[in-house]
């Protein structure tokens, strides 16, 4: 009789053992299963352009600026350039445009500017060419 006792004993004292050895399956998703906001960036670059592309944050990474310059003749003394826009936290496309001898490049925190070589100089009158293109806004304004 004392044999059961003791055969039950063990298997109590021998049950905490065996269930903190057994693996742990956690409820958070990983890291691996998300997809960061750089991921989908590179892309959609790779899908808009291909290859040759630039892409420049925000300071608060929030934005990004993906740009691609190319020449749409070999004797053209200036690059045309292809711009858009990424909104990381609305995950969609706020601008996109292509625009002859051009350049862009983030200004301030929330606003880009796209500097555009003009063809022939006028008086001191005339206002820069280009704009500023405003995130939060998404409207573009004269330089």
């Amino acid at each position: 009789m004392i044999r059961p006792r003791v055969w039950i004993v063990a298997l109590y004292l021998a049950f905490p053992l065996f269930w903190s050895c057994s693996p742990k399956v956690s409820d958070h998703v990983t890291n691996t299963d998300q997809v960061s906001m750089e991921e989908k960036i590179n892309a959609l670059a790779v899908q808009q352009f291909q290859n040759g592309y630039k892409i420049a944050y925000n300071k608060s990474k929030t934005f990004a600026l993906v740009t691609k310059s190319f020449k749409t003749r070999k004797n053209e003394a200036f690059s045309t350039l292809s711009l858009l826009i990424y909104d990381g936290a609305g995950e969609e496309i706020i601008f996109q445009e292509t625009i002859p001898k051009a350049s862009a490049s983030w200004i301030s925190q929330d606003e880009v500017e796209v500097s555009v070589v003009s063809g022939m100089l006028a008086d001191d009158k005339q206002a820069k060419p280009g704009f500023i293109f405003n995130v939060h806004e998404k409207k573009k304004k004269a330089r």
